[in-house]
């Protein structure tokens, strides 16, 4: 009975149908459920890694070649508050300057450069819901010059699944949206192709080379990259991070703040995810490496080895652990490839890999799904960080802890006078998780506006502020909920069970269109209040300066 127990609760309906509750939270965070697991898979996977390992150091293999980084160090930056780092401070600049000709166009009036208001959207986790949502609200901020008017823009779980892939893209929101129903009217796609099988098996053996162990996530992503990254070609399952956020920092899109859970000890620790680095960004001290340094050792804030820049597929996967596929098909499929591949691989490679993909399919029981991403911890053995001493982090979807990844957007460094939230999680009502961002924010003592009390996840749209502390931001609460004025459409008809269930990964033509259309519509319905406020912030930064 307790093994069945077990079994269940590692099933991916149960992971997501508890998201919500507090239940799964007493097995990731204080009972470090799925560490004590991965444990059990590391002693299986440890023996056959380092099989690997000789057999391509003994051949000097292409693993053991140059990348792009091969040759640079890479050092922690340490600091006791939050702090942002010089390349976000010239982006900040840089966007700003942009802000400042944008606002003054839309409000027809001249602004003084330092009473332009800093903006940040935040949208919710959520599958492919919360992905198409955020696209849709993207698209009406677009039609109102919002998005122009946007500094920061934060994504957990599907809604990183939209921010990332459409700033990959290259494209406008109108044509990328346009055109995402042909990634996911199949679900999540496979690796039929022999190429795309050939490079996930070449991810893995880097990976193991450079003594990263590996999880399902390393599946999983390719599986996404070759679903929603698509634009990129027979790239897009080895694009990295850095490669397709270049325009990023040239302030031609608000600053992209991705977001995970380090649930190495509880209360859990958000990590955030920028083009410019990664750090973790709920406790002092704080650490931050660059971006394409992430899953090199660490020791005492300097790099101990070369190891090459995770894909951009990768990160997709520690961001959303929605795991909606059946890795044991997708076991067969690279089991195949590799036997095809023998003659390519030094002797006895194949073998061993075929056996590292076994176990990470079955796990350590025999039905467990999901295994979470375990990379070499960049905070290890600095001073009075929290996970000084854990070599490694678990880091999983962070709609675990609350479903809005406000934590980054918060940090007083980014001094955001307006956060602008579309909330497309399973349940708005009462405003949930924005009523879990405001304990957090209490907690970790960030200011925060008055939230008790008010009508959350009820109307279309809510004004929140301090009443008490001027530096706290203004929130701008806007639920997934139905739209009279949009017609009879309402996603809470469509779940748990319709095609806005979390775990439902295949959307037509026509329902994307639904659903990306009620947020885009209700933000350009809304305009004149989201305007009101950012005037009332221009006026009051005004009169400061003036003062």
């Amino acid at each position: 009975m307790k093994r069945y127990l077990i079994i269940c609760v590692l099933s991916v309906s149960t992971i997501y149908s508890h998201y919500q509750s507090g239940w799964l939270k007493d097995y990731l965070g204080h009972r470090h459920f799925i560490h004590a697991l991965y444990q059990t898979v590391v002693h299986k996977l440890k023996p056959l890694q380092q099989s690997v390992v000789a057999i391509l150091k003994k051949n000097n293999h292409l693993w053991t070649q140059n990348h792009e980084y091969s040759k640079r160090m890479a050092f922690s930056r340490v600091t006791q508050k939050y702090e942002l780092s010089e390349q976000e401070r010239d982006y900040v600049f840089l966007r700003t300057k942009n802000v400042h000709t944008r606002l003054e166009e839309l409000l027809g009036q001249p602004i003084d450069l330092k009473a332009i208001p800093r903006i940040g959207f935040c949208f919710s986790g959520g599958g492919f819901r919360a992905m198409v949502s955020t696209l849709g609200f993207l698209k009406g901020a677009q039609q109102i010059g919002l998005l122009d008017c946007c500094t920061y823009m934060a994504g957990l779980s599907g809604s990183a699944w939209a921010l990332a892939p459409w700033i990959a893209s290259g494209k406008s929101i109108d044509t990328y949206l346009n055109e995402l129903h042909y990634k996911i009217e199949n679900g999540i796609g496979t690796l039929y192709k022999p190429w795309q099988a050939k490079q996930v098996c070449d991810l893995l053996i880097t990976k193991m080379f450079n003594r990263q162990l590996l999880s399902t996530v390393d599946i999983y992503g390719p599986l996404l990259a070759n679903t929603l990254l698509t634009d990129l070609g027979e790239n897009s399952i080895t694009r990295t991070f850095t490669k397709t956020h270049k325009k990023v920092k040239k302030g031609i899109y608000p600053l992209p703040l991705y977001t995970a859970l380090a649930t190495n000890k509880d209360p859990y620790e958000w990590i955030e995810f920028s083009p410019f680095h990664i750090q973790n960004c709920s406790n002092a001290p704080f650490v931050s490496i660059p971006i394409w340094s992430f899953g090199r050792s660490f020791k005492k804030g300097i790099s101990q080895n070369y190891s090459p820049e995770q894909t951009l597929g990768y990160f997709l996967g520690i961001y959303g652990s929605a795991f909606g596929v059946d890795m044991h098909d997708i076991i067969q499929i690279l089991n195949t490839t590799i036997s095809n591949m023998d003659s390519q691989l030094p002797d006895g490679t194949a073998h061993y890999l075929q056996r590292v993909l076994q176990t990470l399919a079955d796990g350590p029981l025999d039905e467990m799904r999901l295994i979470p991403s375990m990379l070499p911890n960049f905070m290890y053995e600095i001073a009075n960080t929290r996970f000084e001493e854990h070599k490694r982090l678990t880091l999983v979807d962070a709609g675990i802890d609350f479903n809005l990844p406000l934590a980054p957007l918060l940090n007083t460094a980014r001094d955001l006078d307006i956060i602008i939230v579309y909330d497309a999680s399973t349940t708005v009502r009462n405003g949930k998780h924005l009523l879990r961002a405001a304990r957090y924010a209490q907690v970790h003592e960030l200011p925060f506006p008055d939230v008790v009390n008010k009508p959350l996840g009820r109307e279309l749209i809510t004004v929140l502020k301090s009443q008490l502390d001027p530096e706290a931001p203004i929130i701008v609460y806007m639920p997934r909920i139905a739209n009279p004025a949009y017609g009879e459409f309402d996603p809470e008809n469509h779940m748990p069970m319709g095609f806005c269930a979390t775990l439902n990964f295949t959307y037509s033509a026509e329902q994307i269109d639904m659903l990306s259309g009620l947020p885009a519509f209700t933000v350009q319905e809304q305009s004149q209040v989201i305007f009101d406020v950012i005037k009332d912030v221009i006026e009051q930064k005004t009169a400061r300066l003036i003062v």
